[in-house]
């Protein structure tokens, strides 16, 4: 969900926004999973917005009787007015291919979503366009207490192709930064 409010803010008219784990705001927002979930403030016309958005509480999807995980968003739907009549800002296309790697980290389950979203962005900047979670699983051969989160990560340059040899160096930053920041493992296939 970061991603698709990161990609409405610039098509909207390059409005930008910080994005923060929702830790330490679970009593306003009691409905959100703690760990999964996330605050999303903007600056529009000298006012500060807010969009909270993430996973529905476990113990609220129970009640609701949701078989499978549900995300949901809560903002107040009069900051979209300001959106209004505001022309979208060209983004230029990328001139090189864009390169894939797959990886698989064991971490605890209370790590939030954003934290590691932000130590690959971080650790990857300026070669990584997009992460996106394919696989989540908790079970056989993973700790108790932990969970296996598998990324794919699209790296790009702005201008020229990349090397094999530049991809491996920022992904293996990338792994490395997850380890020291948040103490992730690579899970091995």
């Amino acid at each position: 969900m970061k991603g698709m409010w990161e990609k409405f803010l610039k098509r909207i008219g390059g409005y930008s926004g910080t994005i923060a784990p929702l830790t330490g705001q679970t009593s306003k927002y009691p409905h959100l999973h703690p760990s999964q979930s996330a605050i999303l403030s903007i600056k529009i016309n000298d006012e500060n917005c807010f969009v909270a958005f993430g996973a529905l509480h476990p113990q609220v999807a129970k009640v609701f009787e949701f078989p499978d995980p549900v995300f949901v968003f809560e903002s107040d739907l009069s900051i979209f007015s300001a959106f209004s009549g505001r022309t979208p800002k060209y983004e230029r296309l990328p001139q090189g291919p864009a390169a894939y790697r797959d990886v698989s980290f064991i971490l605890s389950e209370d790590v939030a979503y954003g934290s590691i979203q932000t130590a690959i962005l971080n650790a990857g900047k300026p070669l990584v366009e997009n992460i996106a979670l394919f696989d989540r699983y908790a079970g056989k051969n993973i700790p108790a207490g932990q969970i296996s989160l598998a990324f794919r990560l699209t790296y790009r340059k702005s201008e020229g192709t990349l090397s094999d040899l530049e991809v491996e160096n920022v992904h293996q930053k990338i792994c490395h930064a997850l380890k020291d920041e948040l103490s992730a493992t690579v899970r091995e296939v």
